[in-house]
């Protein structure tokens, strides 16, 4: 069970960036961002559990008449789970996604590709249930799909 440890003390920042510009025949959207959190328990100065410091993410999406792509990264520094007074660690990952599409083949038809964790990268992020916090949650691996979209 989960004791009520008092007040946080904790500031931060998020900041992003959108960036869209014509490229050769098409259309390019930079996207990146990055958020910070520092804190810790008043009381006891325990690091802030299942919060990472720092989190970048950037996108990258080219579009040309009919289709797409578009690379994602996401970094997420590492975190502490909410075991107190001894909190365990949880390691920094690194998430490569890819989404891409053709849309509106044949004036009908399109499809579209997604594949989250594209380079399989094993990775843990903290989480917790029922009367006990886990140190480390496994993730999703590397997961594709395909799907089509049909338009009447």
């Amino acid at each position: 069970m989960f004791d009520n440890l008092g007040q946080i003390d904790a500031e931060g920042i998020d900041l992003s960036l959108i960036y869209t510009s014509k490229l050769g025949p098409g259309n390019i959207k930079v996207f990146g961002s990055y958020s910070y959190v520092d804190g810790a328990y008043e009381e006891n100065s325990f690091p802030l559990p299942f919060t990472a410091s720092h989190k970048y993410k950037f996108n990258i999406t080219y579009r040309q008449e009919n289709w797409f792509i578009s690379p994602s990264i996401y970094w997420i520094d590492e975190s502490y789970n909410g075991d107190i007074p001894e909190p365990d660690l949880v390691p920094d990952y690194t998430l490569v996604n890819l989404y891409a599409g053709i849309e509106k083949i044949a004036d009908s038809f399109s499809v579209y590709l997604r594949v989250d964790n594209l380079l399989d990268e094993k990775y843990f992020t903290t989480g917790g249930g029922g009367s006990s916090t886990f140190a480390e949650s496994p993730q999703d691996l590397r997961t594709a799909m395909l799907s089509v979209k049909y338009s009447f």
